[in-house]
């Protein structure tokens, strides 16, 4: 898991023909972090896996993220990040068999196992 602040340099390069100005970018940054995002893809997936693999509650993500990461997450952003997980995760399904479990999914998070 990659954990802890970095700061990132991105070097963006330009056509130089005035007709076109298409813009040339490294993509490779977008595989550790989305847009936006405070966490990269790994902290989602070790809080989805804990989740629904574990059967881990909220607070019990939060120690073990403190313990062995020394990451600090609220609870809430805890939850947001296991609803995040399961709607990557269902972004492969399509049938209305498929929606219906992953609303039933969505639904644990907001109240996991105690």
């Amino acid at each position: 898991m990659h954990i802890g602040p970095f700061d990132v340099h991105e070097t963006v390069k330009y056509c130089p023909l005035s007709e076109c100005k298409k813009k040339y970018r490294h993509t490779e940054l977008d595989t550790f972090l989305r847009p936006g995002s405070n966490f990269g893809y790994d902290v989602i997936e070790y809080i989805g896996d804990a989740v629904w693999s574990k059967s881990h509650t909220v607070l019990q993500i939060q120690a073990d993220l403190k313990l062995q990461n020394n990451l600090t997450i609220s609870e809430s952003e805890i939850a947001r990040l296991a609803k995040k997980f399961v709607n990557y995760v269902g972004s492969f399904y399509i049938g209305v068999e498929d929606i219906f479990f992953i609303l039933m999914l969505c639904i644990r998070v907001m109240a996991p196992p105690t």
